[in-house]
């Protein structure tokens, strides 16, 4: 089994290897955090644990398709929940405890609230719909506390530099329809996404566009909202699975003209040998998108880590 030096290391190599401030030694850290990092690094150990590039896995072959990389991401998720909670520095409490507790800072922070509802409501809740507001507004203020996933809305705007939030923000999109189409690739649909083909790819562009539209908070407001949502379908039994592929972010067209584009020798096919010489030139995964092939017009979007190029 690893040891707990062992999953540090670990940990700060792959920080190192996307360029970021190496992290303190574990020896330097508080002694009451230890505890709660090595929670962390022993989850993330086991979802890094979990991945596999074989099409089908023991895991697959027992519990079926997507098991395995939903209780992956699961993992993940949780990981950034404990961070949250870790940085605010107190427990969660559900709604009906939170009710209960009589001393100490949390009834005083409960009856800061009610002083100001029973204040602004002038000290008469006497109605069915008066009694029903003033529960509403009570819960929204708990909410603004303990619920909305605080500990996610915490990680990612307070845990995180402004650096790290912007590059999270230019990276991750977060996909909004009425109704939702289970697009697939939908990592493809980048920043000047434009297709307007068919009802569909035109609501698809106008969802990308709103999203380009946003302010860096209320991106990653919107981000942290979703991981929430993830973690709560599957806690609650759902499986987050990739999306079918009957339905495609991209027009057709580009596919032929890629396919052209080969044929016509715009696009040379590398041997295997040559791909690995350039995966180490790049000093990364080798993974280029938006890769120009002269005249061509379309841009050719060519993933590496598949080796098609």
């Amino acid at each position: 089994m690893a040891s707990l030096d062992e999953l540090y290391r670990d940990f700060q190599a792959r920080v190192e290897s996307h360029g970021w401030a190496r992290s303190v030694d574990f020896e330097a850290l508080p002694e009451g955090l230890q505890p709660q990092i090595e929670r962390i690094l022993r989850r993330r150990a086991l979802a890094v644990a979990l991945h596999t590039d074989e099409i089908f896995s023991k895991i697959q072959k027992a519990a079926g398709v997507y098991q395995d990389t939903a209780l992956r991401l699961y993992l993940l998720l949780t990981c950034i929940e404990i961070i949250g909670e870790m940085y605010r520095g107190d427990s969660f409490y559900p709604f009906d405890t939170w009710l209960k507790i009589k001393q100490g800072p949390v009834a005083k922070e409960r009856k800061g609230i009610l002083d100001h509802l029973f204040s602004k409501s002038g000290g008469n809740i006497d109605t069915p719909g008066r009694v029903l507001k003033a529960v509403k507004m009570i819960h929204r203020r708990y909410q603004d506390v303990y619920g909305f996933a605080t500990h996610f809305h915490v990680f990612f705007h307070e845990c995180l530099d402004s650096a790290l939030r912007t590059w999270i923000a230019q990276h991750c999109w977060v996909y909004e329809d009425d109704p939702l189409t289970s697009w697939a690739a939908l990592h493809l649909v980048e920043l000047g996404y434009s297709y307007t083909h068919t009802p569909e790819l035109q609501r698809l562009t106008d969802s990308r566009r709103r999203w380009d539209s946003l302010a860096i908070d209320q991106r990653i407001q919107k981000i942290a909202r979703c991981c929430q949502l993830i973690r709560n379908d599957y806690t609650h039994g759902l499986i987050a699975a990739p999306a079918p592929q009957d339905k495609q972010s991209w027009f057709e067209d580009n596919d032929k003209q890629t396919l052209t584009a080969i044929e016509e020798g715009k696009i040379v096919l590398a041997p295997e040998e040559e791909f690995r010489e350039w995966q180490k030139l790049a000093q990364g995964s080798g993974t280029m998108f938006g890769v120009n092939t002269g005249k061509f017009q379309d841009r050719c979007r060519i993933d590496c880590s598949r080796e098609i190029l």
